[in-house]
Parts: C-alpha cells; sequence; structure tokens
C-alpha cells in the first residue's frame, strides 16, 4: 500500500511539474527627443519596462559606445532605482563628441533580467 502511494505521489508530481509556466517577457523601450543633441545642453531620454501591464523595477546605467567599442559609462546617481518608468531629464553631451557618431546604450537590469536598448547620436553644436 505504501509502495502504491508513493508511486501515486510521484505521478501526481510529475504531472505538476508539465504544466505550462507562464513565462515572464521583459519589454522596456527607451524615448528620446532626437537623435542630434546639442553639445552643453539637456537632452532628455524616458526609459520603461513592463511585464505585460504590470510596471517592472529594475535600475539604469549608461555606456557610450564608438564603432561598437565602449568608450565611457556613467551611472545615473547612486541608487538610481526606478519602477515602470524613469526619466533622466539632464544628460549632456560633451563639445568633444561633435560631429562623432556615437551610440547611447542604456543598460536596464530588472529581475526578469537585463536589456541594452540602443540610440544612435550625432552630437551637434
Amino acid at each position: 500500500m505504501r509502495r502504491l502511494l508513493l508511486i501515486l505521489a510521484l505521478a501526481a508530481a510529475a504531472t505538476l511539474a508539465m504544466v505550462p509556466v507562464v513565462e515572464a517577457r521583459l519589454s522596456v523601450t527607451m524615448r528620446a527627443g532626437t537623435h542630434h543633441p546639442k553639445a552643453g545642453k539637456k537632452w532628455p531620454i524616458t526609459i520603461t519596462a513592463r511585464n505585460g501591464s504590470k510596471r517592472v523595477c529594475g535600475t539604469v546605467r549608461y555606456a557610450f559606445l564608438f564603432r561598437g567599442r565602449v568608450v565611457g559609462r556613467r551611472n545615473p546617481g547612486v541608487g538610481r532605482r526606478f519602477c515602470g518608468r524613469f526619466e533622466d531629464p539632464a544628460i549632456i553631451w560633451p563639445k568633444r563628441a561633435i560631429g562623432i557618431p556615437l551610440t547611447f546604450r542604456a543598460i536596464v537590469a530588472t529581475r526578469l533580467g537585463q536589456r541594452n536598448l540602443n540610440y544612435s547620436v550625432r552630437v551637434r553644436r
């Protein structure tokens, strides 16, 4: 009798293990004002992170790329955690970046994973 109960319990556990688990889908987007920001002026960005219609909390950091290689990094402040929506109204591009084709990368880390958001930029005067 014990053996039968053990087999039934293992069969039930195996069946539960086969039940499909709803997979979390992380959707992260970034909006910026322009691909041609002015040097020395504020360039605002907005990042949203969602799992379906639910907000997802996480952190953001930046990387600046030239021809696919990281040439600079920046953290937008200590402990810049957000839930659902992140805004940085004051990214300021230096004058030495004028005319150089760069890629601005926002690295968003959440409990559902990490996403890199690339945005091509050419700074102007």
